[in-house]
């Protein structure tokens, strides 16, 4: 059998083709490779960024209402605690709940975002020995089943005297 004849130039050119062709899926390949390497790089970036900008908002929350509380408490102004502290946990999705205690661990103020966050309140109440053995405001983290909260805390301190503490929850779900 003979086979067809074909021109060194129609074999030259199908061969350069594939070649391209191969060439080119390399290329595209590559890219893709690339680009996905970038996009993760680039939304772990931006976890970091949100989680530092949660942990900057929780800090922020919890030294303002520790020094907005002082005389409030000092007072025995429990409706105006309890307010405030409600006020905040409502006012934002982040925040899962909000606590203050006084220095003998009575909560005046137990404030949950919604009634899904009863059954961790468990958990919640484990951490307020953390709570109670902060000297400044601080934040700890808390992981309900697949949920993850940083808690924040800081005493509420008068003339040195220590009136209890002021705790809040602001979930990671977002991020």
């Amino acid at each position: 059998m003979k086979e067809k004849f074909r021109s060194l130039r129609k074999k030259l050119v199908i061969k350069l083709g594939i070649t391209y062709l191969l060439a080119l899926l390399f290329v595209f390949s590559l890219i893709i490779v690339k680009n996905t390497v970038d996009f993760n790089a680039t939304i772990a970036e931006t976890q970091i960024r949100l989680k530092n900008s949660l942990t900057d908002k929780g800090m922020l929350l919890i030294k303002n209402n520790s020094n907005a509380l002082v005389g409030l408490i000092e007072d025995n102004a429990f409706s105006a605690v309890e307010e405030i502290v409600t006020n905040t946990v409502q006012s934002s999705h982040d925040i899962v709940y909000g606590i203050f205690s006084d220095t003998e661990q009575n909560s005046w103020v137990y404030s949950l975002q919604n009634t899904d966050f009863i059954s961790f309140k468990k958990s919640i109440d484990k951490n307020s020995r953390w709570a109670y053995e902060q000297s400044e405001a601080s934040s700890s983290y808390i992981f309900f089943d697949a949920l993850q909260v940083i808690e924040f805390a800081a005493p509420v301190v008068s003339e040195d005297e220590i009136l209890g503490v002021i705790r809040y929850g602001l979930s990671t779900q977002e991020l």
